[in-house]
């Protein structure tokens, strides 16, 4: 029997959007669709996105006396090359663009053509994700930047004077680069041909002059998404604030589950999180690549979730979920939850559904926290179809179906939360201070 708790009679409110995915295919035509929650508007949201024929160009940094500027080199333009240098080259096959042996001072750009199809109007976010082939890890030295243009503009040419050692975005193997969203594109109107071109944007991908030639031997594999919305929809830009870890997917959560130096960090959901067993009515947001079974391929090996937080390095940061939804979290262990240990932070804006959380011998276990110490706050929170519980004849464990133990004399303040559990015991384990 579903045992269903309330810590405070809140507003915690989900509004579906639905959303079209290019996904899979990287740097050739792809597209999806699907029908909008007609709470929003009534319509379909489809688009496709392609590399434009013929638009890549190579570049190679020339010294010119007060610096390096990036030139760009002849010849080129097919869906294969050399980058200039070493033996370096560039390839794009099957939805791929690998870059190999590419030098300090070596870069390249293309054009993705984003068509919008849908009966209303979208905006849409570019996502890019690299992965290294081998153990040198050349997608953190590498640099990128997005330039978007306006309606059905023609083959705009990259800004090459953005190619600079400071200049776009770090990029990194644990992490995604998204661009911040476009403004709302029309849809084709009456008497314009299905499929009108909304939008092209030049994107650019170079290795500063200033990286050691350590990574001459490497090989690096990016790949290219577009995610759109309807134009009215509310959506979340990555976020400028410092200190702040954008997280996109399974995989970096897992990442940052296991990143002992970020636990200071503050973290932002920038989608809805798939950690396993997402219920068949969300299959059409997920993003194939980033749904984690028991354990997500990661950087040549295998990179498990484990709650974010030990007693040796508690998370004491700020996790603004913004709203979005951590699907399938199956944590056991002494601390078990989606976090294990916090010392003075907050968690808001964030909802678990389908979490089992486990507490072995002497352990303790919440759906959000295992152990709290000092101060947490938790803002509008919701945890649906959820089980906490502890092992099978496991002795001495503290069970929360929120918050699994306060320690240290800490406090839990708690407000707008929503608990409805499959079992459980109360929102806050044994000797917790509830001050919602």
């Amino acid at each position: 029997m579903k045992k269903t708790t309330k810590v405070v009679l809140g507003s915690v409110m989900t509004m579906a959007m639905c959303a079209s995915l290019i996904a899979g295919s990287t740097l050739a035509l792809f597209s999806s669709e699907d029908s909008v929650n007609l709470a929003i508007t009534s319509g379909k949201v489809e688009v496709e996105a392609s590399v434009a024929e013929g638009s890549f160009k190579t570049y190679l940094a020339t010294d010119e006396g007060s610096g390096y500027t990036y030139k760009e080199n002849s010849g080129v333009n097919g869906n294969s090359g050399s980058l200039g240098l070493n033996g370096s080259t560039y390839s794009y096959t099957e939805g791929n663009l690998t870059l190999t042996n590419i030098a300090g001072g070596e870069g390249i750009s293309f054009n993705l053509v984003i068509t919008n199809k849908s009966t209303i109007s979208v905006k849409y976010q570019v996502r890019v994700t690299a992965t290294n082939d081998g153990e040198k890890d050349l997608a953190s030295q590498l640099r990128a930047d997005f330039q978007f243009t306006k309606g059905n503009e023609s083959a705009p040419t990259y800004d090459v004077t953005k190619m600079t050692d400071e200049g776009g975005t770090p990029m990194s193997a644990t992490s995604t680069f998204a661009s911040n969203w476009s403004d709302p594109l029309a849809a084709p109107s009456s008497g314009i041909t299905e499929g009108t071109t909304v939008a092209t944007v030049p994107v650019g991908i170079w290795l500063p002059t200033t990286v050691a030639s350590d990574y001459e031997e490497a090989k690096c594999t990016l790949k290219i998404a577009v995610l759109a919305y309807q134009g009215n929809a509310h959506v979340e830009n990555p976020p400028t604030e410092p200190n702040t870890v954008p997280i996109y997917n399974a995989t970096e959560l897992c990442a940052f589950s296991l990143n002992e130096a970020a636990m200071n960090m503050n973290v932002a959901l920038m989608d809805n999180i798939y950690l396993g067993g997402e219920p068949v009515a969300h299959r059409m947001a997920k993003r194939s690549a980033y749904v984690v079974a028991d354990a997500v391929p990661f950087a040549g090996g295998t990179l498990a979730f484990k709650p974010i937080g030990s007693a040796e390095t508690p998370f004491s940061g700020t996790f603004d979920g913004h709203g979005y939804t951590i699907y399938g979290l199956n944590a056991t262990g002494t601390n078990a939850g989606l976090f294990g240990v916090t010392k003075n932070a907050t968690i808001k804006d964030v909802k678990l559904a389908n979490a089992t959380v486990t507490a072995e011998e002497n352990g303790k276990a919440g759906a959000l926290v295992a152990e709290a110490k000092g101060t947490l706050t938790v803002t509008n929170v919701a945890v649906t179809d959820s089980t906490v519980k502890a092992a099978a004849e496991a002795s001495g464990t503290t069970v929360g179906a929120l918050v699994g133990s306060v320690s240290e004399g800490g406090t839990v303040t708690v407000t707008d939360v929503d608990v409805q559990m499959n079992e459980s015991d109360d929102e806050l384990g044994e000797g917790s201070n509830n001050n919602a």
